[in-house]
């Protein structure tokens, strides 16, 4: 019977912790369906709900990120293993659950800095931002499909992705933001041939 009741009010909590937009309805069904199996689960961090630490385990399965702390936590483990599959059992709704997390869709010139541990873009029509780059599955684009020759330095391109909301991304959360590529190109692209006389 405690069990039971303990269930139902944690179902109350959850229920009454959601917030339309900030996490997709396919991920708070999954959260939900995990509580009403599991109504023994660990304590949370201080100040987050059920719903959000799930949504944020199946996030970063979704977007293939690591891990580590999998065996810790059955819930993590299911909320990661769930967003995996998601990402590959649903591949037209891929734009849905990002843009249900709080991702915009973008479409934009700047600047590509890379070097040692950092990837960046700074968008031409943004003043003053830097956003941590990376594509979106890990193999997009590699330097060398952009036209692109070195490992480190600047190029002006062309993206197409997903910005995320702010937070702390990139080497050691140095960003407010992220963009997650889809589409790269760069915008010098008609280089003169070298010429041999």
């Amino acid at each position: 019977m405690y069990r039971v009741i303990v269930a139902l009010s944690m179902w109350g909590v959850l229920a009454a912790t959601a917030q339309a937009g900030e996490i997709p309805d396919v991920v708070l069904r999954q959260a939900d369906a995990f509580a009403q199996t599991h109504p023994d689960m660990e304590p949370l961090p201080p100040g987050k709900t059920f719903r959000e630490e799930y949504a944020r385990h199946f996030l970063n399965g979704f977007l293939h990120q690591s891990n580590d702390d999998a065996s810790k936590s059955a819930m993590v483990r299911d909320a990661f293993e769930h967003g995996l599959l998601y990402w590959v059992d649903h591949p037209a709704e891929r734009g849905v659950i990002l843009t249900g997390f709080g991702f915009v869709a973008i479409d934009e010139d700047g600047i590509w800095w890379r070097n040692f541990e950092h990837s960046a873009f700074t968008p031409s029509n943004a003043e003053g931002e830097h956003w941590s780059m990376r594509t979106l599955d890990g193999s997009v684009w590699r330097e060398e499909d952009m036209g692109l020759n070195t490992r480190s330095g600047q190029d002006r391109v062309h993206i197409k992705g997903y910005l995320s909301p702010k937070g702390h991304y990139g080497h050691l959360g140095g960003y407010q933001r992220e963009v997650l590529v889809t589409a790269g190109v760069p915008l010098d692209a008609a280089r003169p041939p070298s010429s041999k006389k």
